[in-house]
């Protein structure tokens, strides 16, 4: 992002385009009917995480919307193991 600012508003916009059309799209329950969303309540804020406690491998973990974590891809972690 240092070098290429440019890079984070693609990834923000791939990741809307992606959000809207996975129909998992979480927001808060405690919102009423007639709340008015702005657009800077759509801003995305990424932070890595560790995937558990046992595994330190960092996983991306983004929020936004009330600060409402927005996840519509499982991880799926497949431990390969080297054959003979």
């Amino acid at each position: 992002m240092e070098l290429l600012p440019e890079i984070e508003y693609f990834r923000d916009i791939v990741f809307h385009f992606k959000h809207s059309v996975s129909r998992k799209a979480d927001i808060p329950s405690d919102v009423a009917q007639d709340f008015t969303w702005l657009p800077h309540h759509a801003t995305l804020t990424w932070t890595t995480r560790p995937l558990s406690i046992e595994d330190n491998t960092p996983v991306y973990n983004m929020t936004a919307f009330r600060k409402t974590v927005q996840e519509f891809i499982e991880v799926d972690v497949q431990h390969t193991s080297s054959g003979s």
